[in-house]
């Protein structure tokens, strides 16, 4: 016979040896919090890293979900988009008042949701990320972000590249 436990635990050693390095490796982030279903045996829930200095992450912290937001905004839109609420072709004019001069006001809602914007992405450089180490509790809102978008790395529709701010005007 075999032994379910034994084979619980060692399935569960083996997950969270797979986390710990994987936290370690990542630079910049503090710790991380997660599960997997095993059918018929239930759900593994493994945490990694500190929150913050003498306080390792438990599972019951809540995390910042981070560019997993981007699939739910994404279908939020395309549902919008299905029901005709909304065209992808849409441009951000036709739904907001755009204050920075950065931000053409032509990108279309299916530039934002495919990086295709050209918007610059000021999430991993100063001052955010300056701003963000010396607050870390405070909360940013979209508005104030936007503020801090660059000139377009390029004109929207003419190539592509990775930006979460096309997320935050997507989301408002």
């Amino acid at each position: 016979p075999v032994d379910v436990q034994a084979v619980v635990r060692n399935v569960a050693t083996m997950l969270q040896d797979t986390l710990n390095p994987y936290v370690a490796q990542i630079t910049n982030i503090k710790g991380m919090c997660a599960s997997v279903y095993i059918p018929g045996q239930g759900i593994w829930t493994g945490v990694s890293g500190n929150s913050h200095a003498g306080q390792p992450i438990t599972s019951d912290m809540r995390f910042g979900i981070a560019s997993n937001s981007k699939l739910f905004c994404g279908v939020m839109l395309l549902k919008l988009a299905e029901r005709n609420i909304i065209s992808l072709e849409d441009s951000l004019k036709d739904w907001m008042t755009i204050s920075n001069t950065n931000i053409n006001p032509n990108i279309t809602i299916r530039q934002l949701l495919n990086h295709t914007s050209g918007l610059s992405d000021p999430f991993f450089g100063a001052p955010w990320m300056d701003t963000i180490l010396a607050h870390p509790t405070r909360v940013f809102t979209a508005n104030e972000v936007l503020n801090w978008i660059g000139a377009p790395l390029f004109t929207a529709g003419t190539s592509y590249s990775y930006s979460n701010t096309n997320y935050v005007l997507a989301g408002m």
